[in-house]
């Protein structure tokens, strides 16, 4: 379950998809790295951090995120807070988690094929990164598990035109209610 902290972290993760990727964590079958690409100020990354710690398992979070602005709402936040600090700040009260401040595309380097548990895909919302960034992902995810994306709704075409690119319009799932997508690796 989400905590209360959770809820008071800026960004656009409603409820129900913050206790989505609580449970996602908390259930993931193996201990296996967790990798979420775009952080922000980390309401996701907490929700995801707080599931591995209440699972008790050896997993660890990695948040990657290069904390370049890709929108007017982030240009002006930037100017007016520090996002890395805010984030630490958020993120603090975990020992579980890592943060990779990089690029998705120069941060994969650091991983090899079939490693990862889950991959959370939330960063610049235009087609040619979330493509990018499923392609190169995918690849990292074992087999079995899980990679899964927010924002699959009218507001972001972009990200709907990736995933269903990639994956095909009916071989994918999404969560009821809620603009998150996923796709379990090795099952269709």
């Amino acid at each position: 379950m989400i905590h209360d902290d959770n809820l008071k972290i800026n960004g656009w993760m409603d409820p129900i998809e913050l206790d989505w990727l609580y449970h996602l964590a908390f259930t993931s079958r193996e201990s296996l790295d967790i990798v979420e690409i775009g952080s922000w100020l980390g309401r996701s990354s907490y929700a995801l951090a707080s599931g591995i710690k209440d699972s008790r398992k050896e997993t660890r979070l990695i948040c990657i995120d290069s904390f370049q602005p890709v929108d007017l709402f982030q240009i002006e936040y930037i100017k007016k807070n520090d996002v890395i600090g805010e984030f630490n700040k958020n993120m603090s009260v975990f020992n579980n988690w890592k943060l990779i401040i990089k690029k998705s595309e120069d941060a994969i380097l650091d991983f090899e094929d079939e490693s990862l548990g889950i991959v959370f895909i939330d960063s610049d919302h235009k087609y040619d990164s979330v493509i990018g960034d499923i392609e190169r992902w995918y690849e990292k995810v074992k087999k079995y598990c899980v990679i899964c994306g927010h924002d699959y709704s009218v507001n972001y075409p972009d990200v709907i035109k990736a995933v269903n690119d990639f994956f095909g319009e009916l071989n994918f799932d999404k969560v009821s209610n809620t603009s998150i997508w996923f796709k379990i690796k090795g099952v269709d």
